[in-house]
């Protein structure tokens, strides 16, 4: 859910930050968000066959997925938390890079739980964690506008999303599991 509030709201405003924070043209502030979309999907399929290793290894499956949430969420807070202090376009497109590349460490360890938790039926699960996550990531987006309304700056956006960022790990930390729901591999639909 926290990486989804992240990253809608920053393809919603990475363009306008780029073109308002360091006064690019909006193609350059456009070919820039790409940038991090693009680690983003390298970090993923990196971190998913390193994380394969290690259960083909015999490390158990939840540690290894709540290893690669952690450190992915852990670092994308840093690089999203550090945002305020950045004043060069080019270190922001190094930082919202890093913090996408981050997410995408992330990703493998929290996407595949809902189908380890309910086999036959954790397409409806992440669906409805995926759902949870872009209505909360409406309210960032719209809080955005309100906060560069009335300050002119990204730097609360950015501290926003890294609270939400610390906020969805301790809530992971405290909930994860990916041990299927009782009674599940016994249904007979």
């Amino acid at each position: 859910m926290s990486g989804a509030m992240v990253s809608y709201t920053l393809v919603a405003w990475m363009p306008s930050y780029f073109a308002d924070t360091f006064g690019v043209s909006t193609t350059k502030a456009g070919i820039y968000s790409l940038f991090p979309f693009a680690l983003l999907t390298f970090s993923a399929i990196a971190a998913g066959l390193i994380g394969d290793r290690y259960i083909k290894k015999g490390a158990s499956t939840l540690k290894v997925r709540k290893r690669l949430t952690y450190i992915g969420f852990i670092l994308c807070v840093i690089f999203i938390a550090s945002l305020v202090l950045i004043k060069n376009e080019y270190l922001a497109i190094l930082f919202l890079s890093f913090a996408f590349a981050s997410l995408g460490i992330a990703v493998p360890g929290y996407s595949v739980m809902p189908a380890e938790m309910l086999p036959r039926h954790g397409d409806i699960l992440y669906g409805f964690v995926a759902g949870v996550g872009t209505l909360a990531s409406l309210v960032t987006i719209k809080l955005t506008g309100t906060l560069l309304d009335k300050t002119g700056s990204y730097d609360q956006m950015f501290l926003i999303m890294a609270a939400g960022g610390i906020i969805g790990l301790i809530v992971f930390a405290v909930f994860a599991t990916n041990k299927p729901i009782y009674g599940e591999e016994k249904i007979n639909v």
